[in-house]
């Protein structure tokens, strides 16, 4: 029985939260936190998020359909891609994720991918985190809502 085949989501979110659960196990002293927040998709334009866990805060959003959408995933180069401002407004180090899903008009997923931040972010560090579509990306021009998702995970 292949599982993904009934499944009602992309493949990439299924594995994204396989992922995040796994993570969460594997570090049963650590204390993760999540958030999520549905923003307007506004491609090129840069759109407030203003999302915060744990003083982790990603400030904005903005999308590049640079690359187009290629239909041989093997040639994929660049495609479709969330870039994400962040910033440690809180007093403490923590390390994060962040997974973007897309919905179009009817508020049915059409798109979703996940990136991290590799090491800790420092209080008052920012920085930018690049979300590439790679595979599950062929309606991301019928997006009309973005959510974004922030899981915290504090330094071990």
């Amino acid at each position: 029985m292949n599982l993904f085949a009934a499944a009602p989501c992309p493949r990439a979110l299924v594995v994204a939260l396989v992922t995040a659960g796994a993570l969460c196990l594997a570090s049963p002293g650590a204390r993760a936190e999540t958030d999520s927040k549905k923003v307007r998709f506004d491609a090129g334009e840069t759109v407030p998020v203003k999302l915060t866990v744990q003083g982790i805060e990603v400030g904005t959003l903005r999308f590049s359909l640079e690359g187009g959408v290629k239909l041989n995933p093997f040639k994929s180069g660049k495609g479709p891609q969330a870039f994400l401002t962040v910033k440690n407004t809180g007093a403490a180090a923590f390390d994060f994720g962040i997974a973007v899903v897309l919905y179009d008009e009817k508020g049915a997923v059409i798109a979703a991918s996940e990136s991290n931040h590799l090491g800790d972010l420092d209080p008052g560090e920012e920085g930018e985190i690049e979300v590439m579509f790679r595979y599950v990306k062929r309606k991301v021009y019928a997006a009309k809502t973005v959510e974004v998702i922030l899981e915290t995970l504090p330094p071990s």
